[in-house]
């Protein structure tokens, strides 16, 4: 199968102010990968509605940070990420890369969750059970770097 998608291709899925494109996803990947993009904003992970440190038991997750670097986190090993330009500087255009496929699921129902007003926080951890992934909590950025 070849598949085309334009630059605004792709299904998108907002998480609080943030919108996030499917690029990719299992139907279109037979089961092996899901894309996704989206903007992460200057100083974002620095907040409360931020990721948390998180464990996905299931996928390996690329994150691709265009015109940058490129962070690999194996299934089991807690990650999180942020965008340390700073307060001031430009958003960051990233990927993330999902192997196998079908988390696009759960961020779909993520999204449902933290668009409520307000947020339903305990509807997205009961998610996060259901799909295996182990919430941590807030990362100290301060040891981190």
């Amino acid at each position: 199968m070849v598949l085309y998608l334009d630059p605004n291709g792709g299904e998108v899925t907002k998480i609080l102010a943030n919108s996030y494109h499917i690029k990719l996803s299992s139907k279109q990947t037979d089961g092996e990968f899901t894309m996704m993009e989206g903007i992460v904003l200057s100083g974002e992970g620095l907040h409360l509605l931020s990721p948390a440190m998180h464990i996905h038991p299931f996928e390996h997750e690329v994150f691709y940070v265009l015109e940058s670097s490129c962070v690999y986190a194996s299934r089991g090993v807690v990650h999180t990420f942020r965008n340390i330009n700073g307060i001031n500087a430009r958003p960051a255009l990233l990927q993330f890369w999902f192997s196998p496929a079908g988390i696009e699921n759960y961020f779909q129902q993520v999204s449902c969750a933290l668009n409520q007003k307000p947020p339903d926080l305990d509807l997205v951890m009961e998610i996060a059970k259901e799909w295996g992934i182990d919430i941590i909590g807030s990362p100290n950025w301060s040891i981190a770097g």
